[in-house]
């Protein structure tokens, strides 16, 4: 799936250049898996990492990836927050950070050519493609959407 998603924002990318529309392969899910239901969330979630947040209860899983440069966690952790709001959180809690690569499969497209009298293509002009393959890193992050009582500066 992650090089579908790759190959389609960098098509997508290549296409919308001009008009700086972007394609971020950061990709998301959070999963309601008790019983508490709460709305989603527009205030702050705070961010746990060693342990859980004393006296939280648990909301649901989460977890975010990105392929190479949107694998970076400030893109990553902004997203994984807004995911534990949407389930009505107040406390993150990223249990695993992850890496593995994979190997992309794509076409690689070159044009080349000549200019004719006031700046036409002439005959010789070729478009040709070319398989090629590239190795990217794809990091994820998961773990738990809580709520948290007595959060310092989360309320």
């Amino acid at each position: 799936m992650h090089r579908f998603l790759f190959i389609g924002c960098w098509l997508v990318g290549a296409m919308v250049f001009a008009g700086g529309v972007g394609c971020s392969s950061v990709q998301s899910s959070a999963i309601r898996t008790g019983p508490l239901y709460l709305p989603p969330r527009s205030g702050p979630v705070g961010i746990y990492t060693a342990n859980a947040p004393a006296g939280g209860r648990d909301l649901g899983f989460v977890e975010v990836h990105g392929i190479g440069d949107d694998g970076a966690i400030e893109t990553l952790l902004p997203e994984f927050a807004r995911r534990v709001a949407d389930l009505g959180g107040n406390a993150a809690y990223v249990q695993t950070v992850t890496a593995h690569f994979e190997i992309v499969n794509y076409f690689w497209y070159r044009g080349t050519g000549y200019g004719c009298w006031r700046g036409r293509w002439c005959a010789g002009t070729t478009h040709t493609g070319y398989p090629s393959a590239e190795e990217v890193v794809v990091i994820s992050m998961q773990g738990r959407a809580m709520t948290a009582p007595n959060q310092a500066g989360v309320q």
